[in-house]
């Protein structure tokens, strides 16, 4: 009897033991839970994917706004017509010529995407002719006919004035012609714009006028929340482009990116770029960034806007 009654009081003793130990695991399981969930909140403030835009038939009179946290997310205008340039052509000049930076921006694009357009019959044969001989890729061909017929009604010698109104657009203050104008190269700009036979000295002179005016123009982009500018400014500064400290303002801007994007794929790849320079940077460079980040961040929330 006695040793039915120690039994007895053993197994429960032992199940007491277990049962407390699964409520600890449970309570540590929800814990984990807890944090995770809390991890994803954090991260999905930001998070709002953008579908994307058809070609419209309609001339867009503004950018769509949308809330999205504490910042408003602006969707940037599609640039291209269902009916071809020609359709829209007369409209957008006598907005822009008004000072309307949203279609000057219009014209930019259109004037930049058919600036090697064949822009009549014997262009389009010829321009035909020519890619046949280098190549059997239908994409080619389809989009050699496509620019033909999407550019019909452009005269070729007004078409260098692409970057005229890109300017335009950008120097208002117009955030996706400032991001469109950080994707010209020095190079092409020089081209287009006939600089290209100027001496030397004036050659860099306006080279390098250039390339501080975009760097400025990406900045304001920046820092009203441009995904797109902080990407190009961070690959600036990597590839030290854009004056001094530029691994330092490139490790602060990937952080930035990494911050504010809705885009898995972007914010994956600079999570990569983030932990690869982390050891490569010291404790002063470190605070540096710390500063930055933190300038820059203050900044968008004081704007109010992230554009995708």
């Amino acid at each position: 009897m006695k040793a039915f009654t120690y039994i007895a009081i053993s197994l429960c003793v032992v199940t007491s033991l277990i049962l407390i130990l699964n409520g600890e695991n449970t309570t540590q399981d929800i814990t984990n839970t807890s944090l995770k969930t809390q991890q994803n909140t954090e991260r999905l403030k930001h998070e709002k994917i953008t579908e994307p835009q058809p070609i419209t038939n309609a001339l867009p009179t503004q950018s769509k706004h949308t809330k999205q946290g504490h910042l408003v997310e602006i969707t940037k205008p599609q640039w291209r017509f269902e009916g071809g340039i020609k359709s829209q052509l007369s409209t957008l000049k006598l907005r822009a010529k008004s000072g309307d930076a949203e279609a000057s921006y219009l014209l930019a694009r259109n004037f930049r995407y058919c600036l090697f357009a064949p822009l009549n019959e014997q262009m389009f044969e010829d321009k035909l002719e020519q890619t046949y001989q280098l190549t059997d890729s239908t994409v080619a061909i389809e989009r050699i006919e496509e620019q033909y017929s999407y550019c019909q009604g452009l005269e070729s010698e007004n078409l260098n004035a692409f970057y005229t109104y890109l300017e335009t657009a950008a120097t208002q203050g117009f955030v996706p012609a400032q991001e469109t104008l950080g994707h010209v190269t020095a190079e092409f700009y020089m081209q287009s714009q006939g600089y290209a036979s100027l001496s030397r000295d004036d050659y860099i002179a306006t080279r390098n006028a250039f390339t501080t005016q975009k760097i400025a123009l990406l900045e304001q982009a920046g820092k009203k929340g441009s995904i797109d500018a902080l990407i190009q400014l961070s690959n600036l500064h990597h590839s030290q482009n854009a004056g001094k400290f530029g691994h330092v303002k490139s490790f602060a801007l990937n952080q930035l990116i990494t911050q504010f994007t809705n885009n898995d794929e972007i914010y994956n790849r600079f999570s990569r770029f983030v932990n690869r320079q982390y050891d490569k940077l010291s404790a002063e460079e470190h605070d540096k960034a710390s500063e930055l980040l933190e300038q820059w961040s203050t900044d968008i929330y004081k704007n109010g806007t992230l554009y995708h």
